[in-house]
């Protein structure tokens, strides 16, 4: 291939790459900056920041689904060393409220769904079995089973996926309870560092309070 040819293939490269950039440009002033990808990106969405005064806001009194132990519609965490059931407590919690039993300290739990993901324990094997042996009512449990992308299921990803959670959740009559075993691997990044740890777990504030 000789020079005259080497610089017509690469002039006909830049016209392509203009011709692209052109139709991303009108794909952005047509959808009103979003790129083609469906993705915002800081660049063309400068962040905005809303706020609230003092007189827009009505007081509330807290909720609990269970009185001075377990807020309503917020991040509960249950932390405790390496075999020492925290994920057989979790499980206990779960069956007090589908059958609206008595919590430790004598009050009544209101009866309500419960969804589960559990990166450790299968539901067939494990934690079925030991949500029925806590005489929860199993028409009130959910477990959440993979994704579904494009047609193609793979596992749940709580780092990546709790969106789609938020969306499922939604469907569930009465939910009362969401646990995510373990927390940890909600943290795309460094679970060692408390700022991306927050951040994390900061996406749980987006479930509806019900």
């Amino acid at each position: 291939m000789d020079e005259y040819s080497n610089i017509e293939r690469l002039a006909e490269l830049q016209r392509l790459e203009q011709v692209i950039a052109d139709a991303q440009r009108r794909i952005r002033e047509m959808t009103g900056g979003a790129p083609p990808n469906g993705k915002a990106r800081t660049a063309d969405f400068p962040a905005t920041v809303t706020i609230a005064n003092g007189t827009e806001i009505q007081p509330s009194a807290a909720r609990c689904v269970w009185p001075g132990w377990l807020a309503a519609g917020k991040l509960e965490i249950l932390a405790g060393a390496v075999a020492t059931g925290k994920t057989t407590i979790a499980i206990d919690l779960a069956a007090t409220i589908t059958r609206g039993g008595r919590w430790p300290d004598g009050a009544r739990a209101e009866n309500g769904g419960v969804l589960i993901w559990s990166g450790e324990d299968d539901p067939e094997d494990t934690l079925l079995p030991r949500f029925l042996a806590a005489s929860g009512a199993r028409e009130r449990i959910h477990f959440v089973k993979g994704v579904v992308v494009d047609g193609k299921r793979r596992p749940f990803d709580p780092s990546t996926d709790i969106g789609a959670l938020t969306t499922a959740g939604q469907s569930i009559a009465n939910l009362k309870m969401v646990i995510v075993d373990p927390i940890v691997l909600m943290v795309a990044g460094d679970s060692h560092k408390n700022t991306e740890v927050r951040r994390a777990c900061s996406h749980c504030q987006s479930w509806p309070q019900s």
